[in-house]
């Protein structure tokens, strides 16, 4: 089978969980036997793509505004024409015109900028409308939805019958490393986009409430930084506890791993998660976890965390307490933590055959 892939996902130069997710997906697709991936690029300036994709892809060379432009008023141009296929994969939101007779598969990650648009800015909330993520699913012939909390939005929230949404959740990329070494210090890590979704200026201030009893205990977030972001910054300054809070922005891969071994728990309260990509790395490090008791969180955790409502900054204090001053049983929500990540597949070529295959 030859199938059109759509990296456009990648050409971010602080790529999140989108763009892993389509790595991933390349990589599954990869071993399934006689199948053929082509990825589908547009825009002029590719430089951002991994070498060994761009020198494979095929581009549209157009800008990627004027490309956006053109399919929204006049559905063109027709991106699976460049490849010649009638097999196309998208990997998340994104602008899109194929021929009728195209069969298109669509990765949904998440609806929550229809559960609250709010939290986004405005221009993303035009991009959202723009896109027509509602007519991208009733146009896919098949969806793939990263967790059953999505493939249950999914139906709830579009009416899309169940029958067309297979579950393939993100993997566990074990090469990385896991690590029981010895942690530096205490250090409660946020690691994710610091937006106003996922809840960093509920953190902190759940951190103010313990930081007089845990007074050797750092918070660090970690992630680039997003809608809402400046309000968290600005927290942080005229906070008492400044001198043990950083921001850190976007980091490395490698920069990323180091936080998670060096880190004593791992904060999450995130108000809405189609997954929560970054719950996988916390939980093969074996961190005790503290994460929101809403949408896909639970889920993705199980019995590996303290769930805690993301609106209380007192039951987000209240668990970190209970794994900051109880070494024991935050061990134990470790050994959890790494049995659960167990449970995670580490490739994605089992349920991609399925469908492709």
């Amino acid at each position: 089978m030859r199938l059109a892939v759509d990296v456009r996902s990648l050409l971010d130069a602080e790529p999140g969980g989108v763009g892993s997710y389509t790595r991933a997906l390349l990589d599954g697709l990869g071993h399934i036997p006689e199948m053929v991936t082509v990825p589908v690029v547009t825009g002029r300036n590719v430089a951002a793509l991994p070498e060994t994709i761009r020198n494979q892809a095929v581009r549209c060379a157009l800008p990627n505004r004027l490309v956006n432009l053109g399919i929204a008023t006049l559905r063109r141009p027709l991106l699976d024409r460049l490849v010649g296929t009638e097999q196309y994969l998208l990997p998340g939101w994104n602008f899109l015109a194929l021929e009728q007779k195209t069969h298109l598969t669509l990765v949904v990650h998440d609806l929550s900028f229809e559960r609250n648009p709010y939290w986004y800015p405005l221009k993303q909330r035009i991009w959202h409308r723009a896109v027509q993520p509602r007519a991208l699913v009733a146009r896919a012939d098949q969806i793939i939805a990263v967790s059953r909390w999505t493939k249950q939005d999914l139906c709830s929230l579009y009416g899309t019958p169940e029958k067309k949404i297979i579950v393939i959740p993100p993997v566990v990329d074990w090469q990385m490393g896991d690590s029981s070494a010895s942690r530096p210090r205490q250090t409660v890590l946020f690691f994710g986009t610091v937006e106003d979704r996922k809840n960093p200026l509920s953190l902190l201030q759940a951190f103010e409430l313990v930081a007089d009893t845990y007074s050797e205990t750092h918070l660090v977030f970690a992630g680039r930084l997003g809608f809402g972001a400046s309000r968290v910054v600005a927290a942080a300054q005229k906070s008492r506890y400044r001198s043990r809070i950083q921001i850190l922005g976007y980091v490395s891969p490698e920069k990323r791993q180091q936080l998670f071994r060096d880190a004593t728990v791992f904060a999450y309260p995130s108000l809405y998660e189609g997954f929560g990509i970054p719950l996988l790395d916390a939980m093969r490090h074996g961190l005790p976890i503290v994460t929101g008791n809403r949408s896909a969180m639970p889920e993705v955790v199980g019995d590996a965390g303290i769930l805690v409502d993301p609106y209380d900054v007192r039951q987000i204090a209240d668990g970190l307490d209970a794994v900051l001053g109880n070494e024991g049983f935050a061990r134990v929500l470790g050994e959890r933590a790494r049995a659960r990540a167990a449970t995670f597949a580490t490739s994605m070529t089992s349920k991609l055959g399925e469908i492709f295959g």
